[in-house]
């Protein structure tokens, strides 16, 4: 049976003194508690470390995203580095949405396609 995990939307409390990179390296510590051997997961991650500097987001993302990815588990993340394409070589296949908008007035709309497509990078 595949279980899903997800690290999609974090937020952080005042009133449980909870920062934002609080709740995401929590978020992010249940994903890596959960992997097991003897269990298959569908892990899904949207812009993991959003709000870190690029240095540490990117290097944090890549060493997650690699032991995440490793056994019989299924790994989707949603992220604008670019960087993580290098990193994470063939162990990823890069997808992009397609989405167009239209100018900012009320009858203005965005639209997502909901296809994907794979995404040609330089060493494709």
């Amino acid at each position: 049976m595949l279980r899903t995990r997800t690290s999609i939307e974090r937020a952080d409390s005042v009133m449980e003194g909870k920062s934002y990179y609080l709740a995401e390296v929590e978020a992010v510590r249940g994903l890596i508690r959960a992997k097991a051997p003897d269990r298959q997961y569908l892990f899904l991650l949207d812009e993991i470390f959003r709000g870190t500097n690029t240095a540490e987001r990117v290097a944090g993302a890549y060493g997650v995203l690699a032991y995440l990815n490793r056994g019989l588990d299924l790994v989707v993340v949603a992220t604008h580095d670019v960087e993580l394409l290098e990193l994470l070589g063939s162990s990823f296949t890069p997808v992009h949405s397609a989405s167009r908008s239209a100018t900012a007035d009320s009858r203005s709309t965005i639209e997502f396609a909901p296809a994907r497509r794979r995404r040609e990078t330089p060493s494709s």
